[in-house]
This record gives structure tokens, sequence and C-alpha cells, in this order.
């Protein structure tokens, strides 16, 4: 994998060639939330969190959700996606099954608080994405180089407060970062 940076900055060139191709209208990219990376497998997942999410982090936190972790952390500083925006929170996926070619950054979640008007918006293009509910919010998922495993996200809630509230409930625990512990 190269660097977050480096990562974001290919995946935000890719996304906006296509959008542009496909007069996707900018606004939908407006609020760039988080990066998603995915791991090759759990070995992969450790290594990750470890070595490029934990020394970026300010703080961070871990969920399973069936029978998969994500690990999910705000960053002490931004990463450009492209000329999208800026994300100070990343989180890392474990697979669903073990796949090494799917390793690294395949999605950036955008905040877009109308996903219906948005679906239609995509509809109207010729992409069909399918409204996803959670328990108290949505998301749209939009592949857009299935070759590559890439896909874009707009969520009406961000990381952060999906966060806050996954440690408010104990679905998500804390994770102590040794370079956070030792600066207090």
């Amino acid at each position: 994998m190269e660097s977050l940076e480096e990562e974001a900055g290919i995946y935000g060139a890719t996304l906006s060639i296509f959008a542009q191709r496909n007069k996707l209208p900018r606004n939908l990219f407006k609020n760039p939330d988080h990066l998603v990376l995915q791991a090759a497998d759990i070995d992969d997942f450790g290594q990750l969190v470890r070595e490029e999410v934990a020394p970026r982090a300010r703080h961070m936190a871990c969920a399973e959700t069936d029978w998969r972790f994500t690990a999910a952390a705000r960053l002490r500083s931004q990463i450009a996606v492209y000329d999208m925006g800026y994300v100070n929170w990343v989180a890392v996926e474990e697979p669903k099954r073990a796949d090494s070619e799917a390793a690294g950054l395949r999605r950036v979640t955008f905040y877009h608080e109308g996903i219906r008007g948005a679906g239609l918006v995509l509809g109207k293009l010729g992409l069909h994405p399918k409204i996803v509910p959670e328990a108290d919010h949505q998301y749209l998922d939009v592949p857009f180089e299935p070759e590559q495993g890439l896909a874009f996200r707009l969520s009406n809630k961000s990381l952060a407060q999906v966060i806050d509230e996954q440690l408010d409930t104990g679905e998500a625990v804390p994770v102590t970062l040794k370079h956070v512990a030792a600066a207090e």
C-alpha cells in the first residue's frame, strides 16, 4: 500500500474523472467524511491499524460487526482527497474473506444530508444505488471502478457521530494509543 496521502490522491483523482465523465453533480462530493481502508486479511488488518493508522491517530475505537472488526480513528492531521476536500477520520475494515487484491483504500464516505434526493439524481444519470437503512441513518454505496473494487458512499451521518454513539452504547471500545497516553 502507498501512503494514506498517496492512496487518497489516487482515489480522489479516479473518482473525479468518473464524476466528470458521468456528469455527476460536484456537490455530492463537497463533504468528504472519512477514508475506508480494506485489509487483505486479519494479519493485514492488525498491521494497517498498528503501523499506518495508530501512529497518526488522536483517538481510536474498535467494533465488531457480523464477525468482522472495524477500527476507526480521528487523525491528528487532515488528508486531502484530491481536490474534493479533506478528511480527518479513517476506518480500517477486516475483509469478509481473505483477498490481497482488495487491500488498500477502497471507499471514501461523503456526508450528504439529502440521501433520497442524491439517489434520485444518481438514478437519472444511470447509476442505481440502493438506499441502505441503518438504525438511525441511511447511506448509498456506489461502485465506480468495479475492476479495482472502488466505490463511494453517501451517508447522512458522520463517522464521528456513529463512533460516539457506539462508544456510548458499548458497541465499540476505545483503543489506548501509546503516543497519546504518554503525552497526557
